[in-house]
């Protein structure tokens, strides 16, 4: 992803971290992707270990930190974590949570982190919410140029199942030839008391949601959110 702020990310997480009096030495990373994240987590001097369900995006982080020793990587789905070790700290990036589509996944997926962490751990996710899927998202179209890239965005709600569904092309230029990528994206809109009570479902002592980038509370044009769960 281009014009992200990983370092950003990645410092805001750690300061979630510290506010709670955790202060992780081991990191697991769910929905890793590419691993940028986990490049300046890796400098920082934490043990994580990535995972991912893309072999090609893990191809392409393991290449980007082949050097590093304190980074590992695994193919796993993050509905089905299957690790025999506990972490101080699980995160997940991006707004990777909203890909999981219904309920019962999300369930499970939060009985794996919360399997996987050491007593006292953290986890820390941020999610898309509602109002931004369907008040911002919505159903727009847009069109953007970066450098060789030209790209269309298109976006379809759909309230019954508070899925948004993102169609991206893109035209990327290569010197003297040109080529189209198609993708196709679904994210779902979760309220934050179905979060709440999922995670306390699975054991969590403690949930509490903050505004992207801050430690205030949420409201109702929050756009993005970021749960911190407690064990």
């Amino acid at each position: 992803m281009q014009n992200i702020d990983y370092k950003g990310w990645v410092q805001y997480f750690i300061k979630i971290c510290e506010l709670f009096n955790v202060y992780p030495k081991k990191i697991l990373d769910i929905a890793c992707g590419t691993g940028s994240e986990i490049l300046y987590l890796s400098e920082m001097g934490f043990n994580i270990t990535g995972i991912d369900i893309s072999e090609k995006m893990l191809e392409i982080a393991k290449e980007k930190l082949k050097d590093r020793k304190n980074v590992r990587f695994f193919k796993m789905d993050m509905r089905d974590l299957n690790l025999h070790e506990k972490y101080d700290a699980v995160f997940s990036f991006f707004d990777s949570m909203n890909y999981i589509l219904n309920i019962d996944d999300m369930e499970k997926c939060f009985k794996g982190v919360y399997n996987v962490l050491k007593d006292g751990g953290i986890f820390i996710f941020d999610m898309n919410t509602y109002y931004s899927l369907k008040e911002i998202w919505d159903n727009s179209t847009t069109i953007k140029e970066t450098g060789n890239i030209y790209s269309i965005w298109k976006n379809e709600w759909n309230e019954e199942e508070r899925i948004s569904t993102l169609k991206l092309l893109l035209n990327v230029k290569e010197k003297d030839k040109s080529f189209l990528i198609e993708e196709i994206h679904k994210e779902k809109a979760y309220f934050p008391d179905e979060i709440e009570n999922l995670l306390k479902k699975v054991f969590f002592k403690k949930v509490y949601f903050f505004d992207f980038k801050t430690f205030s509370e949420i409201n109702e044009t929050t756009i993005r959110m970021v749960v911190v769960a407690l064990k």
